[in-house]
């Protein structure tokens, strides 16, 4: 009596040994004395985006207020493009001039934005997993502080980026994500017409409010990153939205939502499910608003 009960947990403990490895695995099966091996060498594309589009907008500064003499800047700069079926980037950068280099700002943004379009557009094109293309951005900013010092720039810059591209890990399985950076504020903004609730649409900040800013903003100069960039990724939807902007959509936001009584987020969503990622206009939706500020915007829709 004594060797059967001992049988009987014997079986007992077998089977549920298997039944844990099953869910595990993400398999829940008839247990059976030999695991079926899982063939991980057929390469898939996970949620391929059908379309894309890449719109940018320049918003010129132009004075709210009597008493605010003040002038264009022109320290924003912006490089966006999709790659045909490879993945689509924006690169937005913000410069800042104080002190005695009044258009050092310009010069500083220009570099960045330069230098980090550069590395990443031909980055696009390679097969790397999440962990390298994440690495390939801290190395980035390093690079960006670089080509500062080489051009001997004295001026500050903040910089964001956002790509969507894919990326292949171990698996053997391709999955489209978006990848993104910041140093300093903005805007990064993902939306999609499938996150809503009651008619209104979700917007996401992959760049939270107030960014990385405390009395003065972080910056990127010759000497390196003020503070350690934000570098990360999310899972791609089908219908997913980025639009990236300077700080100077603030302006933007404010006027949209005083005339429209909407925001940048609803706006843009709106305009892509009446007429198309093709068809969208930024200059029709921004056009005929007075800013207070320079600004620049990307947006890279899909379907």
């Amino acid at each position: 009596m004594l060797s059967e009960l001992i049988g009987n947990l014997k079986r007992l403990f077998s089977n549920t040994t298997v039944f844990i490895k099953s869910i595990i695995f993400g398999t829940l099966k008839e247990s059976t004395s030999e695991e079926t091996p899982v063939n991980n060498t057929s390469e898939q594309t996970k949620d391929l985006p059908s379309a894309a589009h890449v719109a940018t907008f320049p918003a010129v500064f132009v004075p709210k207020l009597f008493w605010s003499p003040l002038e264009g800047k022109n320290e924003d700069r912006i490089r966006s493009e999709k790659f045909n079926d490879e993945g689509a980037l924006i690169v937005v950068a913000d410069g800042v001039s104080e002190g005695p280099h009044p258009n050092a700002g310009g010069q500083a943004a220009e570099i960045v934005c330069n230098t980090a379009y550069q590395r990443l557009s031909e980055e696009i094109h390679r097969e790397m997993c999440a962990d390298e293309i994440i690495q390939s951005h801290h190395e980035m900013f390093t690079q960006c502080t670089a080509a500062l010092q080489e051009a001997q720039c004295m001026g500050a810059t903040t910089m964001l980026t956002a790509m969507l591209r894919r990326s292949h890990p171990v698996d053997g399985v391709v999955r489209w994500r978006w990848f993104y950076s910041y140093q300093g504020d903005g805007h990064i903004v993902l939306i999609n017409s499938k996150r809503s609730i009651n008619g209104k649409i979700l917007w996401t900040k992959l760049l939270p409010y107030p960014g990385q800013k405390a009395g003065a903003t972080a910056a990127l100069t010759a000497k390196g990153t003020c503070v350690p960039p934000i570098i990360g990724c999310v899972a791609y939807e089908q219908g997913d939205s980025v639009y990236v902007g300077s700080d100077g959509m603030n302006s933007v936001e404010k006027a949209v939502m005083k005339q429209r009584n909407v925001i940048i987020a609803h706006l843009i969503e709106e305009q892509l499910t009446q007429k198309g990622i093709g068809a969208l206009d930024l200059d029709a939706i921004f056009g005929g608003f007075n800013y207070s500020d320079d600004a620049v915007l990307g947006l890279i829709a899909t379907q």
